[in-house]
């Protein structure tokens, strides 16, 4: 008795793992049909920044200042999901022209770094738009799909300033209306500036994921192949007793 519920159970194990691994594969279809049919032209997309800054425990609002945007690269899906740096205003910066190849995970990695690149170009061009903190928010709209370089351009109350950051649309869940936290510092302008990542969610809100994580597929196949061979053995053994 006690070996047939070991073999049911095993059974439904494979089963369920089986359903999983097929689960997986198609969400990655469906994510990459998703990707592929992002229309570059759509001009409805927006990005709004909460900036507070913590004292005393307390959490405050970003006085005054002005925070500018700049594109630095277009969505061009002739190939799937990728970014074009010819179309921005920084296809000439160092770095810049790596973005293309990079995936998801590398371009988080080097966010602050391309940033930080950006932003002396970024005083000689005129920002798509620039935008002065209003009760310790702002906001872009009627933006395109793309990675843009956020850039306080003009310091707060208190000489607090958020440190440059890249932020793409649509991020990595699809979401081409962006929210994000980044956090301010106090800006001295003779130390080198430091990464601040946001509480909670990144400054640069979630980069798109270029491919599918594919490492869990062929794991769970393996282990759903052995739970099946393992619940044939042992209804062999419970027949063969």
């Amino acid at each position: 008795m006690r070996k047939g519920k070991i073999y049911h159970w095993m059974r439904a194990a494979a089963v369920l793992l089986l359903v999983l691994i097929l689960t997986l594969t198609g969400a990655g279809s469906a994510r990459a049909d998703e990707l592929a049919e992002i229309d570059p032209d759509r001009d409805d997309c927006s990005i709004t920044l909460t900036l507070q800054y913590k004292e005393g425990g307390k959490s405050n609002n970003l006085v005054g200042g002005e925070i500018s945007l700049y594109t630095v690269a277009t969505v061009k899906t002739d190939e799937g999901f990728s970014f074009d740096v010819t179309e921005g205003k920084f296809s000439d910066v160092s770095g810049v022209s790596d973005i293309p190849s990079m995936d998801s995970k590398q371009l988080s990695k080097n966010n602050f770094s391309l940033a930080k690149t950006m932003e002396a170009p970024a005083a000689k061009v005129k920002a798509d738009q620039t935008e002065k903190i209003t009760d310790g928010k702002v906001s872009f709209t009627n933006l395109k799909p793309g990675l843009y370089l956020i850039v306080q351009s003009k310091l707060s109350e208190g000489d607090r300033k958020v440190n440059s950051f890249l932020i793409s649309i649509p991020d990595e869940e699809g979401n081409f209306h962006i929210e994000g936290e980044p956090k301010p510092g106090i800006y001295t302008p003779k130390e080198p500036e430091t990464e601040t990542p946001s509480g909670g969610k990144s400054p640069s809100g979630k980069l798109p994921q270029t491919g599918q994580l594919w490492w869990p597929v062929p794991v769970m196949g393996c282990a759903g192949i052995c739970f099946i061979f393992l619940g044939i053995w042992l209804g062999r053994r419970r027949a063969d007793s």
